[in-house]
C-alpha cells in the first residue's frame, strides 16, 4: 500500500509537521509489532494482537510512506522523516491552482501508482485532491488542522479558498481534522454527521513531558525559586496574540512583584514582542526562552499556563501543560471543548479580554497558591484528558483513515 501526504512547511518548530512525524513514528512503531519475529530474525512467528490484525487486515504489501513536499523554504525536517523511511520531494508550488495541479499530476505519473493521497493543507488542498480523483487514487483525504487559513483581511483569497472548499468537498473521500470543533467551524454542524468526517487525534510525545527537578530548570532560565511563573509556548505569529498576552500578564505583574512571563518560542514577531515587553516595563521579568528541546523543563518552570490565541485547530500545547498538572488560561474557541478538560475550563476568555485575562491570571494563581484537595482534583482531571492523545491512539486514527 502506497501513501503520499502532501504538506507545505517542514521546519523545525512547525504544529503540524511535527504532529505528522509523531504520527508516522508511532506507525513505524505498531508495523515493527506486527512483523513476524521470525522475519526479523528474532526467532519464530508470534500471533499479532488483535488491533494489530484489525489493521494488518486491509492492506495489500508493505505500508510505503511518501511527503510531497510544496513549501518554498528548504525542508528542515527531511532527514528526521528519511530516519523512519518516509521520503521526501517536493513539487513547486503555484498561486495559480491549473498550475500546479499540471505539475501534480506529472509527479504522480512519474512515480508507481498511489493508494492514498492526504493533504495537511486545508482547503488550499483542493487542486491535489482533483487531481488524484482524475488518476484514479481511490482514498482521498483533506486534513485540517486549524480554524481558518488565516485569509481574514484579504477578501480575494476568502473568495478562492472558499471556492477550494467546495472542491474538497466534491473531491474527497475523507474529511479530517485535528478536532470535531474544527469540522463544526469549517463546513457547520452538519460535518459531524457526514460519514466522511474523521477525527485524528493530536500525537504527544514523551519528549515534552515535565521534568522533575523544578528548581533546577527555574535556577536555568534566571528565575527566582520562589517566583509565580506564568508560561507560554508557541510562535511568535499573530495568530498566538502576544500583544495581548503582555497586556494581560503586565497588568498582574505590576500588582504582584512574585510574578514572572516565560515565554519559549520564536518567530518574526519576536523583536516587536520584546520592545513591547520593554515599554510595559517588566522586561526585567520577563524570560525570552527560544525555541527548546527541553520543552519539558520549561513545563516544570511554570505554576500555570496562558494561551490567549486568536485561533488554534486544537492547541496542543495546552493539552501538554495540562499532561504537566499546570492549571490553562486560554481563549475560548471552537475547539476549547476539544482542547481542554471540562473541570479546568474555568479560566476561559475572548481573546481580546486583556482586562478579564488579566483577573482570570489572578484567579488562577490563587488557586496554585491555596493548594489543598481541590487542585490536586483538577490536576488530576487534567492529566487524565491529556492521556487520551498519545501517538499510538494518533496512529490507529490515521491508518483506519487510510484503509491499512
Amino acid at each position: 500500500m502506497r501513501v503520499l501526504n502532501v504538506v507545505g512547511s517542514l521546519r523545525v518548530g512547525g504544529g503540524i509537521e511535527h504532529l505528522l512525524l509523531r504520527t508516522l513514528t508511532a506507525i513505524r512503531h505498531l508495523e515493527q509489532k506486527q512483523t513476524p519475529m521470525h522475519e526479523q530474525g528474532q526467532g519464530p512467528e508470534q500471533e499479532p494482537e488483535q488491533g494489530q490484525r484489525r489493521h494488518a487486515a486491509g492492506r495489500s504489501g508493505p505500508l510505503q510512506i511518501e511527503i510531497c513536499y510544496i513549501g518554498r523554504r528548504p525542508p528542515e525536517l527531511e532527514e528526521r522523516f528519511a530516519e523512519i523511511g518516509v521520503a521526501v520531494w517536493r513539487c513547486r508550488e503555484s498561486f495559480v491552482p491549473g498550475v500546479f495541479a499540471g505539475r501534480f499530476a506529472a509527479a504522480l505519473r512519474s512515480r508507481p501508482p498511489f493508494d492514498v493521497i492526504h493533504t495537511h493543507n486545508s482547503n488550499f488542498g483542493a487542486p491535489a485532491l482533483r487531481t488524484a480523483r482524475r488518476l484514479g487514487v481511490p482514498v482521498r483525504l483533506a486534513h485540517y488542522h486549524n480554524l481558518t487559513s488565516g485569509h481574514a483581511n484579504d477578501p480575494l483569497r476568502r473568495m478562492v479558498e472558499a471556492w477550494m472548499a467546495r472542491q474538497v468537498l466534491q473531491h474527497a473521500t475523507g474529511i479530517c481534522a485535528v478536532a470535531a470543533g474544527v469540522l463544526r467551524a469549517r463546513f457547520g454542524e452538519a460535518m459531524l454527521r457526514d460519514p466522511r468526517a474523521r477525527v485524528i487525534p493530536a500525537a504527544l510525545t514523551s519528549e515534552n513531558a515535565p521534568v522533575d527537578d523544578r528548581a533546577a530548570a527555574r535556577a536555568a532560565l534566571g528565575i527566582p525559586a520562589d517566583a509565580l511563573v506564568i508560561g507560554h509556548v508557541g510562535r511568535f505569529v499573530p495568530q498566538k496574540n502576544h500583544a495581548g498576552l503582555l497586556d494581560a500578564a503586565a497588568r498582574v505583574m505590576k500588582r504582584d512583584a512574585r510574578v514572572w512571563l516565560l515565554l519559549v518560542g520564536d518567530g518574526p514577531l519576536r523583536g516587536e514582542v520584546e520592545r513591547r515587553a520593554a515599554a510595559l516595563e517588566i522586561a526585567e521579568r520577563c524570560r525570552f526562552a527560544g525555541v527548546r528541546k527541553d520543552i519539558g523543563a520549561m513545563y516544570a518552570a511554570m505554576d500555570l499556563f496562558f494561551l490567549p490565541s486568536r485561533e488554534e485547530g486544537l492547541g496542543v500545547v495546552l493539552i501538554e501543560a495540562q499532561a504537566a498538572g499546570l492549571p490553562v488560561v486560554a481563549s475560548r474557541l471552537a475547539t476549547t471543548d476539544d482542547a481542554i478538560a471540562p473541570e479546568a475550563q474555568r479560566w476561559i476568555r475572548a481573546w481580546d479580554d486583556a482586562p478579564g485575562f488579566a483577573d482570570a491570571l489572578e484567579q488562577a494563581i490563587g488557586f496554585v497558591e491555596q493548594g489543598g484537595d481541590e487542585p490536586a482534583a483538577l490536576r488530576a482531571a487534567a492529566r487524565s484528558f491529556a492521556a487520551r492523545f498519545t501517538p499510538q491512539a494518533a496512529a490507529r486514527a490515521l491508518l483506519d483513515a487510510w484503509g491499512a
